[in-house]
């Protein structure tokens, strides 16, 4: 990403907080989490760990919502069944939590207790001008 694409994301980030909101959710990945891109980058040290980041990229893609996130067995997974409790990050994953690299498709995450997960306005003009930014780098 170049220093202009941070520049306008910080100033759409600015520009929220100046509107009251009160928190924005953003991710940052080394590269697009595409299987040929882990393919290129397969030798690094790094590779498991952005493979599980793509669990995450992909189960946002799939169903343009942000997954829930939680950490247990000292990894990521995203959209867990068991958020209604702790998950000890250094213990074993529950039985019930979903398996890291299986997204949960939108109706799974609709059917889940609890409230809605945050959903992204595709007419928001902020949101239309990071996607831009984001095809563009």
């Amino acid at each position: 990403m170049t220093d202009y694409g941070m520049e306008e994301i910080y100033g759409l980030v600015d520009e929220a907080f100046q509107s009251g909101q009160a928190k924005i959710q953003l991710q940052a990945f080394p590269f697009s989490m595409t299987t040929a891109n882990l393919v290129r980058h397969e030798q690094d040290p790094n590779a498991s760990f952005w493979q599980m980041l793509k669990t995450g990229s992909d189960a946002f893609l799939e169903t343009g919502n942000p997954p829930t996130v939680a950490v247990c067995d000292q990894r990521y997974v995203f959209n867990p069944l068991a958020m209604n409790r702790d998950l000890d990050p250094s213990g074993s994953c529950p039985p019930d939590t979903t398996a890291i690299g299986v997204p949960q498709t939108a109706s799974a995450i609709a059917a889940r207790p609890g409230p809605p997960p945050m959903v992204y306005q595709a007419t928001d003009p902020c949101v239309q001008k990071i996607k831009e930014i984001l095809r563009e780098h």
